[in-house]
C-alpha cells in the first residue's frame, strides 16, 4: 500500500510538472491527483523540490535514447550519433509529445528554483558527452573556450530544428524532420562541424 502511494504522487507530480511547470505546479494540486494526504509528500520525497528531481530522474531514465555505449565508438562517430539521437528527440518536440520536452521548455520560459537541477539531471549529460567528443577531435581540453563554443554551437543548431516549427513551416515547409531529413540534418551538422574542429585543431596547425 505504502508503494502504491507513492507510485501515485509521482504519477500525479509527473502529469502537474509537465502541465504547469515546477514554479506554478502546487503540493495540494499534486496530493489532490493521487488522493493522497498533503503530509506524504515531505513522507516519501522531503519537499517539492525533491519531488521534482525524482521525476526528472524517471523521465530520463525511461528515455531509450540514453544510449550509454556512444562514446565507445570513434570520437567523430560518437559525434554524428549523438547529433542523431538529438534531432530524434527534436522530432518528437515539435510534436510537443516529450514528456521531457514539456519539462524543460516550463523551465526555459519560467525558470524558478528546479531550473538547476533540470539542466544537470536532464541536459548536463548530454553536454558532458559532446564535451568529450569535441575534446577527443580537437585535441584540446574538454574546459577549453574552442571546445565549448563548438559545442554549444551544435546544441543552438540542434535546437533551432526542434523549437522553430512555425518559422519553419512558413521558410521551408518541407521540412518536417521525417526519418530521411534527420539523416540528412544530423549529417550536415556534424560534417560541418567535423571539417570545421579538424582545420581549427592545434595538430592542423603543426
Amino acid at each position: 500500500m505504502a508503494d502504491d502511494t507513492r507510485e501515485r504522487l509521482l504519477r500525479a507530480a509527473t502529469e502537474v510538472f509537465a502541465e504547469k511547470g515546477y514554479a506554478a505546479a502546487t503540493v495540494r494540486e499534486i496530493c489532490t491527483r493521487a488522493d493522497a494526504n498533503v503530509a506524504l509528500i515531505n513522507y516519501y520525497f522531503g519537499d517539492k523540490l525533491a519531488l521534482y528531481e525524482q521525476v526528472l530522474r524517471d523521465v530520463v531514465a525511461a528515455d531509450p535514447a540514453r544510449a550509454p555505449g556512444l562514446l565507445g565508438a570513434s570520437p567523430e562517430e560518437g559525434l554524428r550519433v549523438i547529433i542523431g539521437t538529438m534531432l530524434e528527440k527534436a522530432s518528437e518536440a515539435r510534436g510537443n509529445s516529450s514528456l521531457r520536452y514539456r519539462l524543460m521548455m516550463h523551465e526555459f520560459s519560467h525558470p524558478s528554483e528546479g531550473t538547476v537541477r533540470m539542466l544537470e539531471i536532464t541536459m548536463r549529460p548530454v553536454y558532458d558527452k559532446l564535451r568529450t567528443l569535441v575534446s577527443a577531435i580537437s585535441g584540446l581540453p574538454a574546459t577549453h573556450d574552442h571546445v565549448r563554443l563548438c559545442v554549444h554551437s551544435l546544441l543552438g543548431q540542434v535546437a533551432h530544428f526542434a523549437h522553430s516549427g512555425p518559422i519553419m513551416e512558413a521558410l521551408w515547409p518541407e521540412m518536417k524532420l521525417t526519418a530521411e531529413q534527420r539523416k540528412m540534418v544530423a549529417e550536415h551538422i556534424a560534417g560541418s562541424m567535423l571539417v570545421y574542429l579538424r582545420e581549427t585543431s592545434p595538430a592542423a596547425h603543426l
